[in-house]
């Protein structure tokens, strides 16, 4: 399964999303899509999914929406549009704009 990983570039995704999947046994199992690997935005889900017609290879988005971010919501939003399940988890508010994307919400 492809896996996009969706955050805020406020959030320390490096230290909280990359480095704990990658040290784990999903990779394992799964490919996961890291659009800022380097520190700066290598992919994102518009083009993974619309520009490049890719949106049969993604298989799931998961999200971390502890922080507001315009891309990440862009990003659900096309998810959402292409039918790729959505899981969201967060460590504290979430915005109500994204009550609006069907997700699994873990908090």
């Amino acid at each position: 399964m492809r896996v996009y990983v969706g955050h805020s570039r406020g959030y320390d995704y490096k230290n909280n999303l990359y480095i704990p999947i990658r040290e784990s046994n999903l990779p394992l199992v799964h490919t996961f899509i890291f659009p800022y690997e380097d520190g700066n935005e290598t992919l994102d889900i518009r083009r993974t999914l619309k520009t490049r017609k890719l949106k049969n290879k993604v298989d799931a988005m998961i999200g971390e929406i502890s922080y507001p971010s315009t891309e990440l919501g862009i990003d659900l939003c096309w998810a959402n549009e292409f039918g790729v399940p959505i899981g969201l988890f967060h460590k504290s508010n979430v915005s109500p704009t994204l009550s609006k994307i069907p997700a699994y919400i873990i908090p």
